[in-house]
């Protein structure tokens, strides 16, 4: 039986929306672990999902999870079953008629939930089982796929090679490439525009629609332009941006990991919407504002008739305003802010939405039928009081937004805490690597299609900006300026979008630590919580700061994502002065480097090229036999510091590494100092070394 899209919208001419990028006269259906779904050309296999009424993706110690764009399993052509080579992300697959899917699971099978017989006949008999995917995410780490294991990928070489297809990755794009470079341009997204459509625009700029118009179609013109839609970058290192690339031809779709090569790259990806700490934050139902935006305006998606909206930033309040001239009704617009102020909120109260200021979400529940109980509550409040419930049938949060830094760490740079924007921000410069955009702190297009073009100037020293190309609608070059780099924790101010858009408000947390058992940092596959904090000590009593960064800190057993670690720091597990510290060095996604126990107290690290000894925050992570070894690579594999030693390929979890790599030469690149478990060495002398992007064989001196 095909499911019907019970959560599609009506298309409504002049409505955003209406679905743009679905072709509602050519419907399609597939196949996914043995059920039919319904869909139409242009969906992906999540949006048809979503559209079909799966508002789950499985179980997590026993609490269900979201469904959404960072919390999806990966699938895998039924005739490629068992290859992770071939594994496809939900988000990122065109759905086509009749294929047939499978979900995959790195621990094997299809990673599904094992349920008693009685909770099964529940299912089946509530209609649950139609509702979930009922994915087990219990078995492992599945960040961001297991694609990153692939070794094979096909090289392209490129003068420039640009991450972000937003507005200033766009100007960067095309601007190196009218001054005769060759260019790569990365877009995760299936069209370039980047989050243009979702902010929207400030006084005296042109619709969004208009600029993103007029530069792809200059782009597509650019012979010396090549465009990869579709295509998630997982790996910067010495000039190598590893990528997945998921393409349609034909009646067929293929995945492939490319290496894209370059002299310089920028980096313009954007920022992370940081997610709001409550209990039940992401329970089938919660969706982050712009996500929810992006399956509306794409794709035509909506579950529910009845929604409420709580958040930090005045961005979001749009998404309850275009679902409401469609006929869903808000119950609720909650903003954490004490006196926000936005354009939107007036267009809100004319539409009869019922709006509070300092109120957030202080827990969610679901109900037997599958809608939602909202509590609210005052967001300053030192105790919840005041409360409000609510039933919808779903919730939209946002927590404000962090600069995406995923690849800048991964290449190297560091990062610090930025104390006004509550926020990390990227330090320092890397070597022909620059950040353009939002993700160096800028908020409007304007400003952002200049910056995208100043940092090809940067790049590649170009001084006078006369023979950079015009753009018709945003200011002309003549009046840039070559950008100075990022030195400073505070960064480009973010610009609130005029004196009647309030700044973003604080990371909107629920309560006390040991009230948010069931609440988590972020979406995703980190799965990290809120500690609970001990009882207080002597030592901690005397001294408080040491006592958070020894009994909070090097705790947590798993590795972070950046938004993790923005939580940890308001929730102040982690202090302001180690946040970059950590987010850099040893638990952002882009390594799975975890934190551990340690009977030393943290300390900035040394000097990475020729130290021989490694870091105080090292010792006794590895047990009573530790020992600084070198490492080296038989061909012309890059070690790096930070990549995690495992015995062998099945072992991939942190808590299960026997060392890491804590120093590498200069020069020779494929040798490096290494500290680990001497117990644990194998004896056929190889180790496995592994970051998020791959695994590689090293050698260990035959004297050990």
């Amino acid at each position: 039986m095909v499911r019907p899209a019970q959560n599609r919208l009506a298309q409504e001419e002049g409505c955003l929306f209406s679905g743009r990028l679905i072709e509602r006269s050519h419907p399609v259906s597939f196949r996914l672990n043995g059920r039919t779904y319904a869909g139409f050309k242009g969906d992906t296999v999540l949006s048809a999902l979503l559209a079909g009424g799966v508002s789950g993706a499985g179980l997590r110690d026993g609490s269900p999870l979201a469904l959404d764009v960072s919390c999806c399993p990966p699938i895998v052509l039924a005739s490629n079953d068992g290859k992770a080579e071939s594994a496809l992300p939900m988000d990122r697959t065109p759905v086509l008629n009749g294929m047939e899917l499978l979900t995959f699971s790195e621990a094997g099978g299809r990673g599904k939930v094992r349920r008693p017989l009685f909770d099964r006949i529940h299912q089946a008999l509530s209609g649950e089982r139609n509702q979930t995917l009922d994915f087990d995410f219990s078995t492992g780490a599945l960040l961001p796929g297991p694609w990153i294991d692939v070794h094979e990928a096909e090289r392209l070489r490129f003068d420039l090679v640009v991450v972000g297809g937003g507005i200033a990755g766009m100007n960067a794009a095309l601007a190196a490439a009218e001054l005769g470079k060759k260019v790569g341009l990365v877009e995760r997204q299936p069209e370039l525009g980047g989050e243009a459509l979702f902010f929207f625009f400030f006084e005296n700029e042109p619709p969004p629609q208009t600029v993103i118009g007029e530069l792809a179609t200059r782009l597509k013109g650019q012979e010396n332009v090549t465009i990869f839609t579709n295509t998630l970058a997982f790996s910067l290192l010495a000039g190598i941006l590893k990528v997945h690339r998921v393409k349609v031809k034909g009646s067929e779709v293929s995945t492939k990991v490319l290496e894209l090569v370059a002299d310089k790259t920028i980096l313009a990806t954007g920022t992370l919407e940081r997610l709001p700490v409550f209990p039940g934050n992401r329970l089938p139902g919660v969706i982050k504002a712009r996500f929810a935006f992006h399956l509306g305006a794409r794709y035509g998606v909506w579950p529910g008739q009845t929604a409420a909206l709580c958040t930090a930033s005045s961005a979001a309040t749009r998404v309850a305003l275009l679902a409401a001239d469609l006929g869903i009704k808000i119950e609720r617009l909650a903003d954490s802010r004490v006196t926000p102020n936005s354009r939107f909120f007036e267009f809100a109260k004319a539409y009869g939405i019922s709006l509070v200021s300092a109120t957030q979400a202080m827990g969610v529940t679901r109900n037997a039928d599958g809608g939602l109980s909202v509590t609210l509550g005052l967001s300053h409040a030192q105790e919840p009081k005041n409360e409000d419930a609510l039933t919808v049938d779903r919730l939209i949060v946002c927590g404000g937004w962090q600069r995406d830094l995923t690849l800048w760490h991964l290449a190297g740079g560091q990062s610090g805490w930025n104390q006004e924007g509550a926020e990390l921000v990227a330090t320092g410069g890397l070597e022909n690597i620059v950040l353009a955009g939002s993700v160096s702190g800028l908020s409007n297009m304007t400003a952002c299609g200049n910056h995208g073009k100043s940092a090809v100037l940067e790049l590649f020293d170009l001084p006078k900006p006369k023979h950079l190309p015009k753009s018709k609608h945003l200011p002309k070059l003549k009046s840039l300026k070559k950008p100075q780099g990022i030195q400073s924790l505070n960064g480009p101010a973010r610009n609130s979008g005029g004196e009647f858009e309030s700044s973003d408000g604080a990371l909107p947390v629920a309560g006390p630590s040991d009230s948010l058992e069931i609440s988590y940092l972020d979406s995703g596959y980190s799965f990290a919580r809120p500690a609970r904090i001990p009882r207080t000590s002597l030592l901690q009593r005397l001294l408080p700061g040491r006592a958070v960064t020894e009994t909070l800190l090097t705790r947590e057993p798993r590795a972070l994502g950046l938004n993790d670690v923005v939580a940890k720091v308001v929730l102040k597990e982690i202090t302001t002065d180690f946040a970059g510290l950590v987010a850099r060095e040893r638990c952002v996604e882009s390594r799975r480097v975890a934190i551990f126990a340690s009977p030393s107290p943290l300390k900035e690290p040394a000097a990475t090229e020729g130290q021989t000894q490694p870091p105080d925050y090292l010792r006794g992570r590895f047990g009573a036999h530790e020992q600084v070894v070198k490492l080296s690579t038989d061909g012309e594999e890059i070690l790096e510091v930070g990549w995690l030693i495992y015995p062998d390929t099945a072992t991939q979890l942190p808590l299960q590494a026997i060392g890491v790599i804590f120093s590498t030469g200069k020069e020779h690149r494929h040798t490096a100092l290494a500290y680990m478990d001497k117990a644990a060495i194998v004896k056929n002398r190889l180790v496995v070394v592994r970051n998020s992007t791959h695994a590689l064989f090293a050698r260990l001196p035959d004297n050990l």
